[in-house]
Protein backbone atom coordinates (compact mmCIF):
# COMPACT_ATOMS: atom_id res chain seq x y z
CA UNK A 1 0.00 0.00 0.00
CA UNK A 2 2.78 2.79 0.78
CA UNK A 3 5.04 1.90 -2.16
CA UNK A 4 2.22 2.55 -4.05
CA UNK A 5 1.90 5.93 -2.49
CA UNK A 6 5.86 6.27 -3.12
CA UNK A 7 5.43 5.68 -6.63
CA UNK A 8 2.62 8.62 -7.47
CA UNK A 9 5.26 11.06 -5.12
CA UNK A 10 8.07 9.86 -6.89
CA UNK A 11 6.31 10.54 -10.26
CA UNK A 12 4.57 13.80 -8.60
CA UNK A 13 8.06 15.27 -7.97
CA UNK A 14 9.30 14.47 -11.54
CA UNK A 15 6.35 16.16 -13.17
CA UNK A 16 7.08 19.14 -11.17
CA UNK A 17 10.51 19.14 -11.88
CA UNK A 18 9.71 19.26 -15.65
CA UNK A 19 7.39 21.89 -15.14
CA UNK A 20 10.07 23.92 -13.43
CA UNK A 21 12.39 23.09 -16.12
CA UNK A 22 9.82 24.33 -18.59
CA UNK A 23 9.24 27.52 -16.43
CA UNK A 24 13.14 28.21 -16.20
CA UNK A 25 13.71 27.69 -19.86
CA UNK A 26 10.47 29.97 -20.91
CA UNK A 27 11.92 32.77 -19.06
CA UNK A 28 15.23 31.89 -18.84
CA UNK A 29 16.32 35.88 -20.37
CA UNK A 30 13.86 36.78 -17.73
CA UNK A 31 15.74 35.06 -15.24
CA UNK A 32 19.21 36.18 -16.70
CA UNK A 33 18.80 39.57 -16.97
CA UNK A 34 17.17 40.03 -14.02
CA UNK A 35 20.27 38.50 -12.07
CA UNK A 36 22.71 40.69 -14.20
CA UNK A 37 20.87 43.87 -12.88
CA UNK A 38 21.06 41.90 -9.08
CA UNK A 39 24.98 42.00 -9.64
CA UNK A 40 25.45 44.95 -11.48
CA UNK A 41 23.22 47.47 -8.97
CA UNK A 42 25.45 47.21 -6.26
CA UNK A 43 28.77 46.91 -7.93
CA UNK A 44 27.90 50.39 -9.63
CA UNK A 45 27.00 51.84 -6.36
CA UNK A 46 30.49 50.57 -5.39
CA UNK A 47 32.00 52.46 -8.19
CA UNK A 48 29.80 55.35 -7.34
CA UNK A 49 31.12 55.64 -3.70
CA UNK A 50 34.62 55.52 -4.46
CA UNK A 51 34.64 58.13 -6.99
Amino acid sequence: MGNLKEKSHISNLIQNHTEFLTFCHRYKKAIFISGYFALLIPTLQLVFQIF
